[in-house]
């Protein structure tokens, strides 16, 4: 909502200025007895056609596409793979869990009398019992919960052919960032829990997601950002597949 206000507003802005302009323009070719000949109108149109056309081409080169997913709708339960225990070549018990709202460090306390491993914001549990690995899973599940008065962001970044973006940083950037802290799984998943023990990303509008590519280095940047949106209290969990132009 806050969104849609601050873009009817911008536009209004815009055509109020084009109004005044307009204005400056007539009166100022009526006092001065101004022509305007159909090849001067045309060259005028072409100009801002091609700036326009060059807007575009820079917008589809440096940003990310962003689509908002419903978070209870199956599409955004199918981003993830689905946690289920199955017997490994060990003969252990074994799950993977991707974390969709809790930072992973945080869910990992009830994991006794397991082995797991951690890695970016997932966890690979195997156990010798299978009731206990289903146990395991069944806690983390419980776990997994959002706190109050916070938000998570989570999905996938894929490239133009559709191409999972594996361990691409995905950073928040606006008036509050969480920069370094989220990469990309390998099926291009990730999961962006905007809180940590001392602070939480504050609802409002402004915000952006900046993606950086693994192979990015300080003298080569290799990075993309989506368009803005807000952090809304009556969403606080946000669901994006987003597509990066390579």
């Amino acid at each position: 909502m806050i969104r849609l206000f601050v873009v009817a507003l911008l536009f209004g802005v815009v055509l109020l200025a084009i109004g005044f302009a307009g204005r400056f323009v007539y009166r100022r070719a009526s006092a001065a007895n101004w022509r305007f000949s159909l090849r001067a109108l045309f060259g005028f149109v072409t100009l801002v056609a091609v700036l326009l056309a060059a807007f575009y081409s820079y917008r589809r080169v440096t940003m990310a596409q962003i689509r908002w997913i419903p978070a209870d709708s199956e599409q955004a339960a199918s981003i993830f793979p689905v946690a289920e225990v199955a017997v490994n070549d060990q003969g252990e018990y074994e799950f993977s869990y991707y974390t969709k709202r809790q930072p992973i460090q945080a869910m990992l306390r009830p994991l006794t009398k397991v082995s797991y491993r951690v890695d970016r914001e997932a966890v690979r549990v195997a156990a010798q019992d299978e009731a206990l690995a289903n146990e395991r899973l069944d806690g983390l599940r419980d776990a997994d919960a959002l706190p109050a008065g916070a938000f998570v962001i989570r999905g996938r970044v894929v490239d133009r052919q559709g191409e999972p973006l594996a361990r691409a940083t995905v950073d928040l950037m606006g008036s509050y960032v969480f920069i370094n802290h989220f990469q990309t799984r390998d099926d291009g998943t990730f999961t962006m829990p905007l809180y940590n023990r001392s602070s939480k990303a504050p609802a409002g509008w402004g915000y952006y997601l900046r993606v950086r590519a693994k192979e990015e280095t300080a003298e080569n940047l290799v990075r993309w950002h989506t368009a803005r949106f807000s952090l809304d209290s009556a969403e606080p969990e946000l669901v994006a597949e987003i597509m990066v132009p390579r």
